[in-house]
């Protein structure tokens, strides 16, 4: 059983991409879950108590391409699948970490486990899940056509968990990272990845290549091919005539031109160039914060002088107003003393401490002092008038 049955929230989604589920496939999903909505493509569902009598990992095998998972106890998770070849397999686990994505097998292809697992917080109510499949699955595109970066973002957990030691080598950087796709994106808030360390990062990521290619070039390629390959790939397209293996055939051939599926890294995470110790992407990413936040904190000091400099301003213009009219103010205190309630003394004392500090913005503290003493004195019988007046020190 996939979740703890004590929580208050949990929400699954399932989607399948590449081909529509059977009736038998329906069948079996409705067999785990009398209350799933599901239709020939999804399974969506929500628990608010217990949770899924699924496994995910084996809803993903049988039957669906995308699987959104998130809850209120900081858990999310990211599941894509999607055909990869040997050298692809291998190239990809360079970007595994104790964070971040799990690279799975299954036949003919890979499961990636995008996941972030934190503290309890805060549960933001406006965040209850639905809206993470529509702008996530498309990741699952841009790995087929070799953009890797969703998997090199995910990876940088590892730095802002501190799961990697600090001599350990990131894996290869990919292209594009100073300008993410609206995917990616959104995987950095759906993984809580820091923008600032994402920064650092990206700094050694060159532009994003055009990737077009023209019919000549097409034909160039499918020319060098051997006719093993050839048959290969006919047999392949007549068997899965679908975009996800039309976009695998494109990308074999691509990778013939450019080398790219020849990037297979060692269990070490490091790549040919050496890549960027995890200690000098860290250390610089905690410098840029130590700054942001001083930065930060000085802006919040400058607002609070402003704040206190218009409170003072107010303050003044006040008083400034009350010395010109004290006499009203007085009588106003009198009236209030005659109420012989400890609401209205309080109300006394606060036009009192006005009037005293009136008199001081225009000098005339003596007047006031006097004024005061007639005051205490004709008020001498009700101590609990004097006691508030002599807490209040206003001589």
């Amino acid at each position: 059983m996939i979740g703890d049955a004590l929580s208050e929230y949990q929400y699954y989604e399932f989607l399948a991409i590449d081909r529509p589920l059977s009736a038998a496939d329906m069948r079996w999903l409705r067999s785990l879950s009398s209350r799933a909505h599901i239709t020939a493509t999804s399974l969506t569902n929500t628990y608010h108590w217990g949770g899924f009598k699924g496994d995910p990992h084996e809803l993903m095998n049988r039957c669906f391409d995308a699987h959104v998972y998130t809850s209120n106890f900081g858990i999310r998770r990211l599941m894509l699948k999607l055909p990869a070849d040997a050298s692809e397999r291998c190239a990809m686990k360079a970007y595994r970490g104790e964070c971040g994505v799990a690279v799975r097998p299954y036949p003919g292809g890979i499961v990636l486990n995008f996941a972030l697992e934190e503290e309890p917080g805060e549960w933001d109510d406006n965040d209850d899940g639905t809206g993470w499949m529509a702008s996530l699955a498309a990741l699952r595109a841009e790995l087929l056509d070799g953009d890797w970066r969703s998997l090199y973002l995910a990876w940088l957990l590892n730095i802002q968990f501190e799961s990697l030691d600090d001599d350990e080598r990131e894996p290869p950087v990919p292209a594009g990272l100073g300008a993410l796709s609206a995917p990616c994106d959104s995987l950095v808030d759906f993984l809580h990845i820091d923008r600032t360390l994402l920064a650092v990062a990206a700094e050694q990521s060159p532009p994003l290549a055009a990737r077009d290619t023209s019919e000549g070039e097409w034909r160039g390629l499918v020319a060098d091919l051997s006719a093993a390959e050839k048959d290969d790939m006919l047999l392949r397209f007549i068997m899965h005539d679908d975009a996800t293996t039309r976009r695998s055939l494109r990308k074999r051939l691509c990778d013939r031109r450019t080398g790219a599926a020849a990037r297979i890294v060692t269990g070490k995470r490091r790549q040919a160039s050496g890549g960027r110790a995890v200690a000098e992407l860290s250390i610089e990413w905690r410098r840029r914060v130590a700054i942001a936040q001083q930065c930060a904190d000085e802006a919040a000091a400058r607002e609070l002088a402003r704040a206190a400099e218009v409170l003072a301003r107010t303050r003044r213009e006040h008083l400034a107003q009350l010395a010109a009219s004290d006499s009203a103010v007085w009588n106003k205190v009198n009236s209030l003393i005659a109420c012989r309630t400890p609401k209205c003394y309080d109300q006394a004392l606060a036009l009192l401490t006005d009037l005293r500090d009136a008199a001081a913005l225009v000098q005339r503290t003596d007047a006031f002092s006097a004024r005061l003493r007639d005051l205490r004195q004709a008020h001498a019988s009700k101590p609990s008038l004097i006691k508030r007046m002599d807490g209040a020190e206003l001589c």
